[in-house]
This record gives structure tokens, C-alpha cells and sequence, in this order.
């Protein structure tokens, strides 16, 4: 799972301009929501039998983070947007924002395909098929 999520994100630095979503331009940062739903559904897609959640954190001040948790580790793409993170997490037991985002709900990646308004299972097998072909032409480099 850790390769797939490092692979994914050297993906989205190289194509942020071209991913069309909201604020994609500027990953890591104002796009954690839409990363985490398609790193969650490249995971379940990967590792079928791999519980993915798609984890939903909100601070004091309402602000939200997303992330996900397979097999209760965490992968976070997008966290090296705070500037007291400095790198991605990829596989890990604590997330180091839990304290700042302590109010979190957990659906299964499924169910928060289903309930996005920004996203959907259709644009998320987009992306894979991107990502896979890009892989590929990466690999013949």
C-alpha cells in the first residue's frame, strides 16, 4: 500500500495541472478531500480485501482535513500542506494533525465516493487509468 500511495503522489505532482479539480493546481494544498478519495479507491481497487476508510477530521475553528486509514494505518498525501509537516504519511499508526483534527467520522471509501459532491467512482477510474498509463510510460523512460 505504501508504494501504490508514493507512486500516486509523484503522479499528482507531475500532472496537477492537468488533473481537472478544484485547486488541483496547488497540491498538496486545498486538495485533500479529492486526493484522499481517489488514493482510497486506488487502494481498494489494488487491495480489495483491505478495510479503506476515508477519514473526515474537523478542528475547533470548522476547518476540515481528509485522509485515509487501510488496515488502520494512515496515508496522508496531502499533510505536508501544514507547514509543520514536512513529509507525506504513508503507512503510519498516528497522524500527527489528530490532536488539531480531533473530530473525525470514518466512512468506508465506498460510501464516501457515493456521498461526495466533488467526486465520483466514474472520474476516480479515470485517474487509476491515467495513473496506470502514466506508470507504464514512466517505466519505459
Amino acid at each position: 500500500m505504501v508504494s501504490v500511495s508514493k507512486r500516486l503522489l509523484k503522479f499528482f505532482e507531475k500532472n496537477k495541472n492537468t488533473i481537472d479539480l478544484p485547486f488541483f493546481h496547488s497540491f498538496p494544498k486545498n486538495c485533500c478531500e479529492e486526493a484522499s478519495l481517489i488514493l482510497g479507491s486506488l487502494l481498494k481497487d489494488e487491495y480489495p480485501s483491505v478495510n479503506v476508510k476515508y477519514v473526515e477530521g474537523q478542528n475547533q475553528n470548522g476547518q476540515l482535513h481528509y485522509w485515509i486509514e487501510a488496515d488502520d494505518l494512515i496515508f496522508d498525501i496531502t499533510v505536508d500542506q501544514f507547514s509543520n509537516i514536512p513529509n507525506p504519511l504513508f503507512g503510519k499508526k498516528q497522524h500527527p494533525l489528530i490532536v488539531e483534527f480531533s473530530e473525525t467520522t470514518k466512512y468506508p471509501i465506498a460510501q464516501a465516493l457515493e456521498n461526495s459532491d466533488r467526486i465520483d467512482e466514474e472520474y476516480c477510474l479515470f485517474i487509476r487509468d491515467w495513473f496506470h498509463r502514466f506508470e507504464s510510460n514512466d517505466a519505459t523512460e
